[in-house]
C-alpha cells in the first residue's frame, strides 16, 4: 500500500474528563497521559510530521477534544461515529492515532471504523522499518517489532479463544494457534538477539581499537531532525546527504576529523530521539547508542526554532540517562542549531541566552558558525587535559608527530643545543600512552 489516504487524530481530554483510574505517575489505565509539558498543538504538529515521514497522504488532521474515555476503544462513542462517517466519505484507508493503545482497543477501533489503525508506537516502528538500510538496523527494527507483537499477542487472539470444545477445560484451536505463534515469535526473537549480539561484539572491538588509537571521541546526539547529520557532514566535508525528515539516520556513522588546533578526533553521528520513544526501540538500538557512552564530549544538538525547544531537550536527556543507567554523563556542549531560521531580534535574544548557559548558537550551514563550534570543542578537550612541558632531542621527531596527532600543541621553540621545547595539552590517558610508548 503506497501513499495511503490517512486521517491523523490527536486526542485531548478535558480536565473534566472521567478516567477509569489514574496512576500516581499520571498515566490512566487506558495508557493515556493525563498531563504533559507540551501543549496540544506541539503534539499535533509532531504526529503530523511523523505521519509525513513515511509519505502518508494526510487527507485530514485534527485535534479531537473529548470529555469521556472509553476503556474498550479509548475514543468516545460520539467521536468514533463522526470519524466513521468521515472515513467512509473520504475513502480513508488509515487512521493515525497519537497515543499508544492496547491490543483490544486497537482491534475494536479497526472494527468500528473499518480501516487500519496506527497508534503512536506502531507508527514509529513503521518509520524505523522504512528507514533501516544496513543489515544491523533491519535486525534491530525487526527485533523491536517482534517484541512489541509478542506483548500484544494474547489479546489479539481472543476471538479464537472462544473456539473451545467440551466443557471448556481443554484448549481449543485458538489456544493452540496462540501457543504456536508465541513459540514462533520467541524463536525469531532469540535468533535476532544472537545476530545483534555478534554485531555488538564487533562494534565493541572497533571501539576498543579507537580507544587504543587514543583519539578523543565526540558524539552528536539530540532530537530527531535537529540538524545532527548536517553538522556531521559539514565537519567531515561530505556531500549533502542529510534530509529534512524525522529519523533520517538510524545507523551510527563515524569519521576522523581534524580540529583547529590540529588535533585529530573521532566524530560520531547517532540516531535521533523523539518524545515517548518506545522502550523496545531504545533497547534494540542499545549497541548503536553505546557510541554515546564512549564519548569524551557529547554535542547535544537542539533545534532552536522548535516550538517545544525545552521539552525536546528534556526528552533527549531522559533517554541518555536511561542509556547510562544513572552513571555520570560525559561533558555536554549544547549546540543550538538552525539559527538562520530566526529573525534578527529573536536571534540576538537567543544569543544572549546561549552565552548565559555556555551553549553555542549556530547554523550548521554557516562556515564561520561551525568554525566557532570547533574552537569550543578544542577548548573543552583542553580543559579535560593537563599542560605538559616536554623537551625533545633531535632524534625524537616521532614524538613530536605523535603529540600533534593526540594532543594540543600550544607552543614549540628550538634551543641552542638542538633540543625542542614543547608546551602541550594531553589527557591523562594519552600522557600514560606517551610514557609507555616512548619513555623507557
Amino acid at each position: 500500500m503506497s501513499n495511503p489516504n490517512a486521517l491523523v487524530i490527536h486526542p485531548v481530554f478535558s480536565t473534566k474528563a472521567s478516567y477509569s483510574g489514574t496512576s500516581r505517575s499520571g498515566v490512566s489505565n487506558s495508557g493515556i497521559s493525563t498531563y504533559d509539558s507540551r501543549d496540544a498543538q506541539q503534539k499535533f504538529d509532531e504526529i503530523c510530521g511523523l505521519a509525513r515521514a513515511i509519505n502518508l497522504n494526510i487527507v485530514h488532521a485534527e485535534i479531537v477534544t473529548m470529555r469521556e474515555i472509553r476503556a474498550s476503544t479509548s475514543l468516545s462513542a460520539s467521536v468514533i461515529e463522526r470519524l466513521a462517517e468521515q472515513i467512509e466519505a473520504q475513502e480513508i484507508e488509515l487512521l493515525v492515532l497519537n497515543q499508544t493503545i492496547s491490543a483490544t482497543q486497537h482491534r475494536n477501533l479497526e472494527e468500528a471504523l473499518n480501516c487500519k489503525i496506527l497508534d503512536r508506537t506502531t507508527l514509529i516502528l513503521e518509520i524505523f522499518g522504512a528507514r533501516a538500510q544496513s543489515r544491523e538496523a533491519r535486525w534491530q527494527v525487526t527485533l523491536a517489532a517482534e517484541e512489541w507483537q509478542r506483548s500484544r499477542l494474547v489479546k489479539s487472539w481472543t476471538h479464537l479463544e472462544r473456539q473451545r470444545g467440551g466443557a471448556g477445560f481443554m484448549g481449543g484451536p485458538g489456544e493452540r494457534q496462540l501457543e504456536l505463534d508465541r513459540r514462533m515469535l520467541d524463536e525469531r526473537i532469540v535468533q535476532l538477539k544472537k545476530r545483534i549480539k555478534r554485531v555488538a561484539r564487533m562494534r565493541d572491538q572497533q571501539r576498543r581499537n579507537r580507544k587504543y588509537a587514543s583519539l578523543p571521541i565526540i558524539a552528536l546526539t539530540g532530537y530527531t531532525n535537529s540538524g545532527k547529520s548536517t553538522l556531521f557532514e559539514h565537519f567531515c566535508k561530505l556531500e549533502n546527504l542529510s534530509q529534512d525528515m524525522l529519523f533520517a539516520t538510524l545507523e551510527t556513522k563515524t569519521r576522523n576529523v581534524r580540529l583547529p588546533s590540529g588535533q585529530k578526533a573521532i566524530l560520531s553521528d547517532t540516531v535521533g530521539f523523539v518524545s515517548e520513544l518506545p522502550h523496545m526501540l531504545i533497547d534494540a538500538f542499545r549497541s548503536t547508542l553505546e557510541e554515546v557512552r564512549e564519548a569524551d564530549i557529547l554535542l547535544h544538538v537542539r533545534d532552536v526554532q522548535a516550538s517545544d525547544f525545552q521539552q525536546q531537550s528534556d526528552d533527549v536527556l531522559q533517554v541518555l540517562k536511561h542509556i547510562f543507567n544513572d552513571e555520570d554523563l560525559p561533558p555536554i556542549l549544547e549546540v543550538w542549531n538552525k539559527a538562520d531560521l530566526l529573525s534578527a531580534n529573536v536571534r540576538q535574544h537567543m544569543q544572549m541566552q546561549a552565552e548565559a548557559q555556555n551553549a553555542v548558537l549556530i547554523s550548521a550551514h554557516n562556515d564561520s558558525d561551525c568554525a566557532l563550534l570547533a574552537k569550543k570543542i578544542d577548548a573543552m578537550l583542553d580543559e579535560q587535559g593537563a599542560h605538559y612541558h616536554l623537551l625533545l632531542r633531535p632524534n625524537e621527531a616521532k614524538i613530536k608527530s605523535w603529540l600533534y596527532q593526540h594532543g594540543h600543541v600550544l607552543t614549540e621553540s628550538w634551543r641552542d643545543d638542538g633540543a625542542l621545547e614543547v608546551q602541550v595539552v594531553l589527557s591523562k590517558a594519552n600522557y600514560g600512552r606517551l610514557q609507555k610508548q616512548f619513555v623507557s
